[in-house]
């Protein structure tokens, strides 16, 4: 994914639109990141359950599912 990024971001001052374009593209792509986030996730709820904690976070996987673009101002 990082090859990714770099890829999608290569040229950004020459052609701003297509890097946009390109790292739209990347959106909610990245199963095998949101699948270790959700692991993660899951494994941190068994413990604070175990301990009778409330979690108060979470693991996320894919920063494209959390609308990371939009807060940089790209839509």
């Amino acid at each position: 994914m990082i090859y990714d990024f770099n890829a999608a971001m290569s040229g950004w001052a020459d052609n701003s639109e297509a890097a946009v374009n390109r790292l739209k593209a990347m959106e909610k792509t990245s199963g095998n990141i949101d699948q270790y986030g959700n692991e993660a996730d899951n494994k941190v709820q068994e413990v604070c359950d175990r301990y009778n904690k409330k979690k108060w976070f979470k693991v996320n996987g894919d920063i494209g599912n959390s609308g990371m673009l939009g807060s940089i101002g790209i839509k």
